[in-house]
């Protein structure tokens, strides 16, 4: 019965996938989800006084409104020459026919979607909740659900949990890409670093800008590029692109042409706008024109490098003419070249004038007013947290000998990290990537300059009784790790339990 049920299931996708049966072609990608229309709202706002009214479904071989209790033998009675019909009359299990029904339903409804701005959701919508905005289509499926049950859908969502790849996607993120054009969505998918890149952004309209633009795509991959450590740098790389989308959205009520005609960031990289560009990063920044003073003077210090990077890369993608560029840039391609080249000289002669200086100065100020609140601590006090770190760290031995504990096994190593970097002056990033190969082998460590240069003297002097862990740093710089034997013991004694709680 389970092998028949899969074999039909699939026949049925392939039937519905195909164009024999009707002269419709879904392709939904090409039309945004998200327009200005309005929810097929189909519950009563006064149930007493008016008549109950049933949901309805779209019927995509007759293009009419079909009550839903009735939508099946609808199907049946009008429609059973369809190949798709038919599967659902010749099988035998309730379970399946229910997943054709299903299929049939939320095919209708995007033809419905295209046809008129409409949809109807899955599950019966609020009165209230009349805003195409709110709602989001399943990947899978492609039913309707609102933006706050997505993620519970997927869940339990019977096409998701066939999919190998569905536990690792973020809901809201595929049902967005699934808005967008198919040719966009296979340069999205196309490489795994960029698919890492936009899975876990946040799906407001600053990331639907980010995601939907192929410049700012771009940016964020080359701050990968660049990166030894990828997974460390995927977060700021999507706080950079949310960056360039926020000055996208502000720039667009500000200049004098309708915000409908600027669809990607090189639309607004014309020289005529530099005071629109300026403007809009004040806005952003907080800028204060009575007090010259900023709420984020970083944000508008470095927002001049930023500019002048996205358009190096407006520039090397419309110089080999990559086919992710519009097709009306590349037609005006040397024309928009010439404008982006000045535009990058006015940025780099006047940047500096206009907004530069005076983030700068007031980022200055505000440092050194905060410079003096900053209390250091007694070394009495470090002792104690090491006294502290020490007897959480033994207890929790103790426990992990007597059995498997993943809660004290996580606060050993929550407090063997704040050991090692009591003992070192180096950054947190320094000691929390610290490779296993880098801890287990020993390495015959040079004594080079770059190395000692890092350490005082005091540390030199320790260097002939601690642990010493040879570890590359921030630049690719050499450091050394010191560790004591106290500690040195919790790092031996995660190593070897460590594939107990590799899961």
């Amino acid at each position: 019965m389970d092998n028949d049920l899969s074999c039909n299931v699939t026949e049925f996708r392939r039937v519905v996938s195909s164009n024999d049966d009707d002269q419709f072609s879904l392709n939904f990608s090409d039309q945004s989800v998200l327009t200005d229309s309005t929810v097929e709202d189909q519950t009563p706002e006064n149930k007493q006084n008016l008549k109950k009214q049933y949901k309805k479904t779209f019927c995509m071989f007759c293009e009419v409104l079909i009550v839903s209790k009735h939508f099946s033998r609808h199907l049946r009675q009008n429609h059973k020459d369809k190949s798709a019909v038919s599967l659902l009359m010749e099988s035998k299990c309730m379970k399946e026919k229910k997943e054709i029904i299903a299929n049939i339903r939320a095919k209708g409804v995007l033809i419905l979607q295209q046809r008129t701005g409409k949809i109807i959701p899955k599950r019966n919508p609020c009165p209230q909740s009349n805003d195409l905005d709110d709602y989001s289509i399943c990947a899978y499926c492609k039913a309707f659900f609102k933006n706050s049950y997505i993620t519970r859908h997927y869940k339990k969502c019977t096409q998701s949990l066939k999919s190998k790849n569905a536990k690792f996607e973020n809901p809201k993120v595929s049902s967005f890409l699934f808005s967008l054009n198919s040719s966009y969505q296979m340069y999205l998918k196309s490489n795994p670093l960029r698919k890492n890149l936009i899975k876990k952004l946040r799906m407001d309209d600053i990331g639907k800008t980010a995601i939907s633009d192929p410049i700012i795509l771009e940016y964020g991959m080359r701050l990968l590029q660049t990166a030894k450590n990828v997974n460390k740098r995927i977060p700021l790389a999507r706080n950079k692109m949310r960056e360039c989308a926020r000055l996208l959205i502000e720039i667009k009520p500000l200049l004098p042409i309708p915000s409908n005609d600027i669809k990607t960031i090189i639309d607004i990289l014309k020289p005529e706008y530099i005071d629109y560009l300026v403007q809009s990063v004040k806005q952003v920044s907080k800028y204060s024109e009575n007090e010259r003073s900023f709420g984020a003077a970083s944000y508008a210090l470095h927002q001049g490098k930023t500019i002048k990077d996205l358009i190096d890369i407006a520039v090397y993608l419309l110089s080999k003419k990559d086919p992710i560029i519009s097709q009306d840039s590349l037609k005006n391609s040397s024309e928009i070249l010439q404008n982006l080249n000045t535009l990058s000289k006015i940025v780099e002669k006047n940047w500096a004038r206009e907004i530069g200086s005076i983030a700068l100065k007031d980022l200055n100020v505000k440092k050194s007013r905060n410079h003096n609140k900053k209390l250091l601590p007694l070394t009495q006090d470090i002792m104690k947290l090491r006294q502290h770190c020490l007897e959480k760290g033994k207890n929790s031995i103790l426990a992990l000998k007597a059995g498997v504990d993943k809660n004290q096994y996580l606060i050993l190593l929550e407090v063997t990290f704040l050991l090692v970097l009591l003992h070192n002056r180096k950054r947190v990033g320094d000691v929390q990537f610290i490779e296993l190969r880098d801890v287990t082998e020993i390495n015959n460590i040079q004594e080079t300059d770059e190395i000692f240069a890092s350490l005082s003297k005091t540390e030199i002097l320790l260097t002939k009784f601690y642990k010493k862990i040879h570890t590359i740093g921030k630049g690719s710089k050499e450091l050394l790790i010191l560790v004591p034997r106290d500690v040195q013991e919790f790092i031996d004694f995660l190593i070897k339990d460590r594939y107990k709680y590799s899961d």
